[in-house]
């Protein structure tokens, strides 16, 4: 396996991407639940949303509202 294999939003198209900030990106769910409905996924690995600081907390919250 290859990392992109391993690791799918590593290699995010440009194109894909509706929002960014120092530690997140957004792009829109390819299966959505509801209209609109978008992930918010961390720059730096983690496995949970308990491993992030409390600066990639508050930068998850903050692109939130901007949705």
């Amino acid at each position: 396996m290859n990392q992109s294999t391993l690791y799918p939003f590593c290699q995010l198209a440009a194109a894909d991407i509706v929002a960014e900030n120092a530690f997140h990106v957004v792009i829109r769910d390819r299966f959505p639940v509801s209209l609109g409905h978008s992930l918010i996924i961390p720059k730096r690995h983690v496995a949970s949303l308990f491993e992030f600081t409390a600066e990639e907390f508050n930068g998850a919250m903050g692109i939130n509202r901007q949705l």
